[in-house]
């Protein structure tokens, strides 16, 4: 009942209002992909129940040693099979990876904290001017609010008519994908925007950071008069746009910073047809180590539960390239650094991108109710006796 509760808290924990990516155990495996491969079926609440009831059994199989229950070989063989299981599961999916794979060749950009729009213009000009044409890269990805449209459509500012110019130019036919925010009639709406020679893609951002880009609860706190929910420049968030974009055959998922973090919402925009997930982020921790490491973790953790390649760009946050089975291509935190690399865009969705959001959790509320009810009457029977 105690680790089915846990998993249950940590699921409603990750859809309220005060949301929070970094919430749940199962993420702390994420720097030992060997052993978690089978997130692609649980997800990473199936991590937490593993840690849970690992350290269930172990304290029971312990204990009847110590007290010499005649169950201890019970309980001992239990603890061994729940952990080994698992282990022996994700050693097998860590070395056979199934489904159609092509490659890609993808550029990603990370700016620190030291630089300002500005700069980083400059810095994206320099590069493109300098860079050698002839080699070929599918999909060059910047950060998140690198481009301010003041009330300006994507095909008309500036520097977003400048990547398109290089994207035509390109031999290539490169794909340019970042992030820009729309400041237009006292809002912000933030957009992940991919922009090719043939079409220019976006989807406005979905989840919102609580308090950096939106008050909780603040409908129901405004009517009750406890805050002005009013701010001088408040963000919106409206579903539309292109749920996945596309180029040519490719189709892809780009995730914008926090909407990242939560797998249920990932999950929402991904299809049999998408081959690789992008996150453009704009992060405002710095130098904070501990912020560093969860990023990375829950990168991996997503790349493994939904088994696909993720390439992420941030400006101030962690830049990395991260493989389908958690292996790190490449990571930077905060620093003015170009990645590239190549990223395979795999057909097909792992099981729990396509039913664990609904199917596991059911099955989890499922065995709580029955383990109440087993507990409910094994007290009768005790009391009748």
């Amino acid at each position: 009942m105690f680790v089915c509760s846990w998993g249950l808290i940590e699921i409603l924990y990750m859809r309220w209002d005060f949301s929070s990516p970094f919430s749940s155990l199962g993420i702390v495996l994420g720097g030992y992909p060997q052993l978690i491969q089978w997130y692609q079926f649980t997800g990473v609440t199936g991590g937490s129940l593993w840690i849970l009831s690992i350290n269930f059994l172990l304290y029971n199989s312990i204990s009847s040693i110590v007290f010499s229950n005649p169950k201890r070989g019970r309980l001992t063989w239990r603890f061994i099979f729940v952990f080994l299981m698992p282990v022996f599961l994700s050693s097998f999916f860590y070395l056979f990876k199934k489904g159609k794979i092509e490659v890609r060749n993808v550029r990603v950009f990370s700016f620190g904290s030291s630089e300002d729009e500005i700069t980083i213009w400059q810095s994206v000009r320099l590069f493109f001017e300098n860079v050698d044409t002839n080699k070929y890269v599918d999909y060059n990805v910047l950060p998140e609010l690198i481009v301010s449209l003041n009330n300006q459509k994507v095909e008309s500012q500036n520097n977003l008519v400048y990547l398109r110019e290089l994207a035509c130019n390109s031999q290539t036919n490169s794909v340019f994908i970042l992030g820009v925010d729309l400041f237009a009639w006292q809002n912000q709406q933030v957009l992940a925007v991919s922009i090719a020679c043939n079409k220019i893609q976006q989807r406005n951002k979905e989840l919102l950071v609580p308090f950096g880009e939106r008050i909780p609860l603040s409908g129901v706190l405004s009517k009750l008069q406890i805050i002005n929910e009013k701010k001088p420049y408040p963000y919106i968030s409206s579903q539309n746009g292109d749920e996945v974009f596309c180029q040519g055959e490719d189709k892809f998922h780009v995730s914008v910073c926090f909407e990242s973090f939560f797998e249920n919402h990932v999950a929402k925009y991904l299809n049999d047809e998408v081959g690789a997930i992008f996150v453009i982020a704009r992060e405002p921790f710095v130098y904070n180590r501990h912020y560093r490491d969860l990023t990375l973790l829950l990168t991996r953790v997503q790349a493994i539960t939904f088994q696909k390649d993720i390439a992420r760009s941030s400006w101030i946050g962690v830049s990395c390239i991260v493989k389908a089975n958690g292996q790190v291509v490449n990571s930077i935190y905060d620093e003015n650094q170009i990645i590239e690399s190549e990223i395979d865009f795999s057909k097909g969705i792992s099981f729990y991108g396509k039913y664990g959001v609904y199917v596991n959790h059911i099955c989890l509320l499922l065995l709580f109710l029955i383990f109440c009810f087993l507990s409910i009457y094994s007290n009768f029977n005790n009391r009748s006796r």
